[in-house]
């Protein structure tokens, strides 16, 4: 809260969604993040953030390299890159002895069904295309998957990561990037600000210092007013026009975006992106995204492959294949 001769303006602050989890209040399901949606914020951040999305599809490649025919795990390992989770729709033969169809579900539009105690997993899971109409949507549920000929032949298979939670159970997963998600998003907000100010031509931005004396209701309407045009990076570059009745209560506008903003920019843009490589784990020079005294030189490129195929893309890709190979294994036709 800024205040200046009783004029208070509340500035907009970056809001980056929690990590929550809660039972639906109709329906036998838990709902991730804010009103279900944790998922459609991961995707935000992934449609959003080209370093992000850099570092994410280059490790996609690595992981699935000699599997690029495989169209299920390509699609798996990407869903649980960005999730930290993956589902495989599987229907079995007659005898329930072999699986005849398997098919990709997106997991984002899934939600897991409440957790039977004594087997500590869900019995069921649900999907719907659109989980935010409320009043028209299909939701399709799903039996776990099981080999067990006593269970039912349409099941849904449901990979996730593991997610230490205190005392509280995590029914949903955390992306591995989980510990920069502010930086992503920071990110965004730094593109958002730059290209709002190349649309409004390079405008510096300013404060304006309010002569002579302001009633409750006009403070009001000001503020209003200034949050309007102001906050947020949306409106980088944005200005605003006062009219004052006389000389002496004319606003005073004072810049505070410096010549030495570019460069300080530059700089807050290189620390986001040097914490979001930290959080993917990966040297810049392999994150598919290089900028200047980032490269390496070639003794090092050598040793950060090396480094991170072993630390990061063969971990992962265990991962994923753990529970993929359950399906596979019991394929009527092997892909």
């Amino acid at each position: 809260m800024n205040k200046t001769d009783g004029l208070s303006i509340q500035l907009k602050k970056l809001e980056v969604p929690e990590f929550k989890q809660s039972k639906a209040y109709q329906g036998n399901w838990y709902i991730p993040g804010e009103n279900g949606s944790w998922f459609d914020g991961l995707m935000y951040l992934y449609d959003n953030c080209s370093t992000h999305a850099s570092i994410i599809n280059n490790l996609q490649r690595r992981i699935c390299k000699g599997y690029e025919d495989d169209a299920i795990l390509m699609k798996i390992t990407l869903d649980f890159l960005i999730t930290g989770c993956y589902s495989i729709e599987v229907l079995w033969n007659i005898n329930h002895t072999k699986i005849i169809t398997d098919k990709h579900l997106d997991s984002s539009k899934v939600r897991i069904g409440l957790i039977d105690e004594e087997k500590d997993e869900p019995l069921l899971y649900y999907y719907s295309n659109d989980w935010l109409k409320y009043n028209n949507r299909n939701i399709e549920p799903f039996h776990t998957f099981s080999t067990n000929p006593n269970t039912d032949d349409h099941q849904l298979f449901y990979h996730k990561r593991y997610n230490p939670q205190g005392n509280n159970w995590a029914v949903y997963s955390k992306p591995y990037y989980y510990s920069c998600l502010r930086s992503i998003y920071t990110d965004i907000e730094i593109d958002k600000f730059y290209s709002n100010l190349v649309a409004n031509n390079f405008t510096a931005n300013s404060i304006l210092s309010i002569g002579g004396f302001m009633d409750e209701g006009k403070q009001e309407e000001f503020e209003k007013q200034l949050k309007k045009n102001f906050t947020g990076s949306e409106n980088a570059g944005s200005m605003i026009v006062l009219y004052s009745e006389n000389a002496d209560n004319k606003p005073e506008i004072i810049k505070f975006n410096g010549e030495g903003d570019d460069e300080k920019y530059s700089e807050l843009k290189g620390s986001v992106e040097e914490k979001i490589y930290r959080g993917h784990n990966v040297p810049p020079s392999l994150a598919g995204v290089m900028y200047s005294g980032k490269l390496g030189n070639a003794t090092e490129l050598p040793l950060y492959e090396d480094i991170y195929n072993k630390f990061v893309v063969e971990p992962i890709r265990n991962e994923i294949l753990s529970g993929y190979d359950k399906i596979k294994n019991n394929l009527l036709v092997k892909s």
